[in-house]
Formats: structure tokens, sequence, C-alpha cells
């Protein structure tokens, strides 16, 4: 049981068994996420150092590469993604960056078939990835046919370009979809409380 604590002593019959029941379970469910997450570092690095090296993290994401055949690993341009889309640098992520590594690109792996949608319909080029006016004509079909304005475009462009190449690529385009939504959650908060 979980009682409330007032000066040091447990008052009588004050129960939090519901909210205490929520921290254990919370805490539970971050302690099942660390012991994966420790299994995946001794799997893969097999060097010891504490860090997941590019090939490392490229078995990784081979072994994690739902949705394609068995074994099938991930083209450069999806590793060079991975590698520097993280807060780890060059050097490949550590155990506390591995679980930000897995979501980011599980998340990808999902929404791999859209972005393929997407990147056949806006790419006109045909370059297999998006110029600035490409990305300005996709981020307006997000925006419901209103043309973005150019710091706008600016704006997803710097976010979603980690490979720093000048186009965004099929992972990137994950990044270009999540940086407009919230530009236009943060545009609406401020809207709001310009009024407010």
């Amino acid at each position: 049981l979980c009682f409330v604590m007032v000066q040091g002593k447990r008052p009588r019959g004050v129960r939090l068994d519901d909210a205490c029941r929520r921290r254990q379970e919370v805490w539970a469910e971050e302690q099942r996420k660390r012991t994966i997450l420790r299994r995946l570092m001794t799997l893969y690095d097999q060097d010891s150092s504490g860090r997941l090296s590019r090939p490392q993290v490229e078995a990784l994401l081979t072994d994690s590469n739902f949705g394609t055949p068995s074994g099938e690993p991930p083209n450069q341009e999806e590793v060079e993604f991975v590698m520097k889309s993280g807060d780890h640098g060059p050097e490949g992520p550590c155990l506390d960056e591995l679980e930000h590594t897995v979501a980011q690109w599980t998340t990808y792996v999902t929404m791999r078939g859209k972005l393929d949608q997407e990147m056949k319909r806006f790419d006109i080029s045909e370059t297999g990835s998006l110029s600035r006016e490409e990305l300005r004509n996709f981020l307006t079909h997000l925006n419901d046919g209103t043309t973005v304005s150019d710091p706008e475009v600016d704006l997803v462009f710097q976010k979603a370009d980690v490979l720093k190449n000048g186009k965004i690529s099929r992972p990137e385009l994950m990044l270009a979809i999540s940086a407009w939504y919230t530009h236009l959650e943060e545009r609406e908060s401020c809207f709001c409380s310009c009024l407010g």
C-alpha cells in the first residue's frame, strides 16, 4: 500500500493506491525498456566500447528492418540518416541514446511506404530527393493547399536536412513532416496566447 506521508508520519486511512500503482507501472515499464536497451547494446556493441559504431548500427538496423526480406540491410542513405540525426555525433549512440535511435528507425520503417508515395508524388525532378521548391509543394499539400512562406520552408528544410546535402531524402522527409506539424502547433499556440 502507498500512503501519504505528512511530516514523516502516515495519516490513518489515507491511501493513494491508484496514483501509487500508476507510478509503479511507469517505473516498471521504464525498467523493462532499459533492460531491453541494455541487451541490445550488449548484443551489438561487439567491441565493448559503450557506443555502437556505424557497422554495429547497420547490423542493428538490418535486424530490425521489418517490412523487407529478412536480413536485408538498410541502404547507405538510411544508415547515414540514423548516424547523423541523433545527438550522439559520428561516434554512434551509447546506451542512453539508443532508445531514440531505435524509436526513430521503427517510426521510419513503419512510415516508409507512405514516404515512398509522397516522394514519387512530389519528386518532380526524379532525383530520389526533394529540392527546396519540391519541399514547398509538399508542405503546401500538408497545409491543405495554402502556399507556405519562404521562412517556413527554410525552417523545415533546416530541421530536416540532417545529411546537410541541400536536399530532403526519403528518411529526412519524416523529419520534415514532424518539423512542419511542430511549427503549426507553435504558430497556433502563439496565436492563441496573443489573443488571450
